[in-house]
């Protein structure tokens, strides 16, 4: 065998033609970091959607499983059923990311499989998932519960650009009805990067239509970082569902030095420090996963409280210039990929001196 680890993936990775044109993905380079052979979605004659694809690449995994000590998939859609097919077959350390397990279709599946035993770690991005999966059966010990990454290299500010503008972007549990009636009369422009490369969801911006303020467009990566690069400040709407609904979009504001406003949702905490803007005024919340604020909560849903927020920072450039250049730092220190592949590496293939298993700096 050439590696004693496999990666699975569930996009088809595309061929490394246009290097620079979008940040490095978190799989290359936990592959690179590995020296992992990779199984992707690209290897499938037929792509039938995210549930058949997991298991038909978890059937292709289990064939060559025992060439392998360590098995990483990228989500659960690929780890339960993989799991179900190893459940019988000590051996390779199986390590699976779950993004989001609160669906009620995913516990009936992991409770009727009965997997639990046969997965030996499972790496969360929200405490409320870690949560949902201790509701499921799985131990403490079997938990690594990790901040989610940016390329810091790619989303880097380079002091050029003039602010000129509100940027929001994102698809998956956007709320962007609030958004834009929150932004009617709004004395700035509202620049809508409204897409996702995975999400198929469709966006719903309110039945009062787009406000002449706002526009929206889908944006190629570098165009997505120019947008950031003039922005005022960023703002990311989203549903309350109890994981980390918008996480990209936060982190790629922050590592462009920009202040983030979000929806203070279940499942979106641990990651912008600040107040919650409420009843117009800014409360503390006890939100410190920085030393120094990063940017403002607003309760999900909540027009009012949104427009507060965005007149807020916009009356106060020099207090979104310094929660921008604290979430830039914040994102160095503790966010950035590499330090990403650190944490998951560990988890995957656990070093002798044991890291630990939860690690949010």
């Amino acid at each position: 065998m050439s590696t004693q680890t496999l990666v699975i993936v569930g996009d088809a990775i595309p061929v490394a033609s246009d290097v620079g044109q979008h940040p490095r993905r978190d799989y290359d380079a936990l592959i690179e970091r590995l020296g992992a052979d990779v199984l992707h979605a690209g290897a499938l004659r037929k792509r039938r959607g995210r549930m058949l694809d997991g298991i038909a690449l978890a059937r292709i995994a289990a064939r060559r499983a025992d060439s392998y000590q360590h098995i990483y998939c990228d989500s659960e859609h690929i780890g339960i059923p993989l799991a179900y097919l190893l459940r019988r077959r000590p051996g390779a350390r199986l390590t699976m990311i779950a993004h989001y397990l609160t669906p009620a279709k995913k516990r009936v599946l992991v409770r009727a499989l009965r997997v639990q035993s046969r997965i030996d770690a499972v790496i969360v991005h929200a405490p409320a998932q870690a949560a949902r999966a201790h509701s499921l059966g799985f131990r403490d010990d079997q938990l690594a519960l990790l901040p989610y990454q940016v390329d810091a290299r790619f989303w880097a500010p380079d002091g050029s650009a003039v602010a000129s503008h509100i940027a929001s972007a994102g698809q998956e549990f956007r709320d962007y009805a609030t958004l834009t009636q929150a932004a009617r009369d709004l004395p700035a422009s509202i620049e809508i990067a409204a897409g996702s490369h995975w999400s198929k969801r469709e966006q719903d911006f309110g039945d009062g239509g787009l406000p002449r303020n706002v526009t929206v467009r889908r944006r190629a990566y570098p165009e997505l970082r120019e947008m950031y690069a003039a922005a005022r400040f960023v703002v990311v709407p989203l549903h309350d569902v109890d994981f980390q609904a918008g996480i990209i979009t936060i982190l790629e504001a922050m590592s462009m030095g920009k202040a983030v406003i979000t929806s203070r949702t279940r499942g979106q905490t641990g990651t912008v420090s600040g107040p919650l803007m409420d009843g117009g005024a800014l409360r503390d919340i006890g939100e410190d996963a920085w030393h120094e604020p990063t940017g403002i909560y607003v309760p999900p849903g909540d027009p009012a409280a949104l427009r507060q927020a965005m007149d807020y920072l916009l009356a106060r450039p020099d207090v979104a210039a310094r929660m921008g250049a604290a979430g830039r730092a914040h994102v160095e220190a503790a966010l950035d990929l590499d330090r990403f592949v650190d944490r998951v590496s560990h988890v995957i293939a656990p070093s002798a001196s044991g890291a630990p298993r939860t690690a949010f700096a």
